[in-house]
């Protein structure tokens, strides 16, 4: 039981002291706990075309749309997320419509003004009280990463941490990959291949 409190003093209780100097003190940890609330979301769609375009069964890709959201808190701190969505139901359900429709529709009436209490002692516990705002969606997992990156976003901000400090990384560099669609011009393709070994990515995903 605490009688008083001060600062970061704890007064037991118990005994009447004649003044306060003499008496038994316990110092406690000080905790940096702060308290957000998300007061705006906004959701941005560029369109950037490809080098080359993709063709496909039902026609010819020539861009892509990288979604980015922005989240602004109540004291007007702002973060950003990113992700990337195939342009059409290629290998999955989650594509640019489906995912954005889950995220205005499900995700961001979720997170909009909801609390969120951040110790910066424990900051992984408010990263999975997050994710836990919206856990009813079940699947769309790049979807998620939209928000989940801009959290994170304003943990690395407040913390004046890198992500890969706070994830307690090893590495402060990762390797990079090349994706290249296959092509019927099998000269172009395999020079496109060099082209990406030669500007050091490690590793080359070859689509088909």
């Amino acid at each position: 039981e605490i009688y008083a409190q001060r600062d970061s003093i704890l007064i037991m209780p118990g005994v009447k002291f004649p003044n306060e100097e003499c008496c038994f003190l316990w110092e406690v940890e000080k905790k940096n706990v702060w308290v957000i609330k998300i007061a705006k979301a906004e959701i941005l769609v560029l369109e950037i075309p490809m080098s080359n375009s993709l063709v496909v069964s039902f026609g010819e890709i020539k861009d892509l749309k990288p979604m980015i959201i922005k989240l602004t808190d109540q004291d007007g701190n702002v973060w950003y997320g990113e992700s990337i969505l195939l342009p059409a139901p290629m290998t999955s359900f989650e594509y640019f419509e489906t995912g954005l429709e889950t995220l205005k529709q499900l995700i961001a009436p979720s997170i909009l003004h909801t609390e969120y209490q951040i110790d910066e002692s424990d900051y992984f516990a408010a990263i999975e009280e997050f994710i836990a705002t919206y856990s009813n969606v079940v699947w769309f997992e790049m979807t998620k990463v939209w928000v989940e990156n801009a959290f994170v976003d304003l943990l690395s901000q407040r913390l004046g941490k890198n992500i890969y400090e706070m994830f307690e990384s090893t590495r402060s560099e990762i390797a990079t990959m090349a994706c290249i669609w296959i092509s019927t011009d099998m000269e172009k393709y395999l020079a496109e291949i060099q082209e990406r070994i030669d500007e050091w990515y490690t590793a080359i995903k070859l689509k088909i």
